[in-house]
């Protein structure tokens, strides 16, 4: 909570402690021990100040502003309780005092409690109508108590007291935008948090969150505009480099992403799958090595390694790292079509099919798969099947490949000629 520390606020007296009727010697005595103490308040030096507080206050027990500045000593000298009880002695007997219930509400939210800080500062806001401030320290303890809803509430409460383009406003934008995110509100978030920025807010996070906001709704281009914002203003920012290298990969600039990622530890999943995507194949072969040797168990690496390999051409380096993601998780579909296609070109029919199969268990209506399937049952001679397939592919077929339509349709008239002579 931002500058909840005691208010050191001088109270508006017309005169100096001690009585106008009182003897002159004492008066100017009482006066000199006031200034005295309050020296001892500016230099910090509390122990002083309570003494001299304490003996204005034996003489003179009603001198308002000897009680203030003695539970702000207090408060300086660690003694937080004493400190409250006082204020709450004060305030007893004049409610109407601003200072002391902004200083009890600072003190009862430092000392653990909080509901009774809301309170002070709600009194404090029907003293001083047109003043931010109260509303201000109101909002920020109901959102350190999580009262979401409250909060919001409270910093639009803020906003109703602010002067327009003042820190107060700025300040509450920012922390709605934060508050209406957790409240599933996007579009007031963005509406708020875009307000804060007009107003002069310069915060990465801020930045972050625009750029999450608008990733969410597909707004990709502004969304990486205030990430890079947001790593202008810290560009160490691990999370936020991590955001946009994700970004630009899903904008097709996996180029851009690599140079973000590149030199920054614990990313090799990130930067090989980037590498890979870059079509930076000799890249990415070594990082998913390094991944699969730290992370036997996990298929993703190996098919990333297989799928490296295979992209480069190096059809022999990938049909071990493929076996073995399909192995761990038999679910992978696009290793399984990979190394199926691998065993195809090198007409391995009998490994092709069964892979294709597979394949299909998980794609049941992949048209392009069903007509590979077909053929490897034609080369195996399997006719019956080779038809079977050819017929499932016609009727999935959407005409995008006329030689091959064409194709399959006379071959398989053919099988079924072939099948009824025998």
């Amino acid at each position: 909570m931002p500058n909840l520390a005691i208010l050191l606020l001088l109270l508006q007296t017309q005169t100096g402690p001690g009585d106008a009727g009182a003897d002159r010697a004492a008066e100017v005595s009482l006066e000199q021990l006031y200034e005295q103490a309050m020296t001892s308040v500016s230099a910090s030096e509390w122990g002083n100040a309570i003494a001299g507080f304490n003996a204005i206050l034996d003489a003179d027990p009603s001198h308002i502003p000897s009680r203030f500045y003695l539970a702000v000593s207090f408060a300086g000298n660690g003694q937080p309780d004493r400190a409250i009880d006082v204020y709450r002695d004060i305030l007893s007997e004049d409610e109407s005092i601003f200072e002391a219930r902004m200083n009890l509400g600072a003190l009862l939210f430092e000392n653990g409690s909080p509901e009774a800080a809301v309170d002070e500062f709600a009194a404090a806001m029907v003293l001083a109508p047109e003043n931010a401030t109260p509303a201000r320290y109101r909002a920020q303890v109901l959102n350190r108590m999580g009262r979401i809803d409250a909060a919001i509430d409270g910093y639009n409460a803020v906003l109703d007291r602010a002067e327009p383009d003042g820190e107060d406003a700025t300040e509450a934008y920012r922390r709605l935008g934060g508050l209406y995110l957790q409240a599933g509100r996007p579009d007031r978030a963005v509406e708020m948090l875009t307000e804060a920025v007009r107003l002069g807010v310069d915060d990465a996070s801020v930045f972050v969150m625009l750029g999450d906001l608008h990733s969410e709704v597909g707004e990709l281009e502004n969304a990486k505009d205030f990430y890079e914002k947001a790593i202008a203003l810290d560009s160490g920012h691990r999370d936020t480099r991590i955001r946009l290298a994700l970004l630009l990969r899903d904008m097709d600039r996996p180029d851009d992403a690599i140079a973000l990622l590149e030199g920054m530890d614990g990313l090799d999943e990130l930067l090989a799958d980037s590498y890979l995507a870059a079509g930076r194949h000799g890249d990415a072969i070594p990082v998913y090595e390094r991944l699969t040797a730290d992370e036997p168990e996990n298929a993703a690496y190996w098919q990333g390694l297989g799928q490296s390999y295979y992209e480069a051409g190096e059809f022999d380096g990938a049909v071990p790292p493929l076996e073995r993601a399909i192995a761990l998780d038999g679910q992978r579909d696009e290793a399984l079509a990979t190394l199926a296609w691998i065993y195809y070109r090198g007409e391995d029919w009998v490994r092709a099919g069964t892979l294709l199969l597979d394949y299909l268990d998980l794609r049941p209506n992949h048209a392009a798969s069903i007509f590979l399937l077909a053929t490897c049952f034609d080369n195996l001679r399997d006719y019956e099947q080779a038809l079977l397939h050819y017929n499932r592919f016609i009727q999935l077929d959407d005409g995008s490949d006329d030689a091959r339509s064409f194709q399959v349709q006379q071959r398989a008239r053919s099988l079924e000629r072939l099948l009824e002579d025998q």
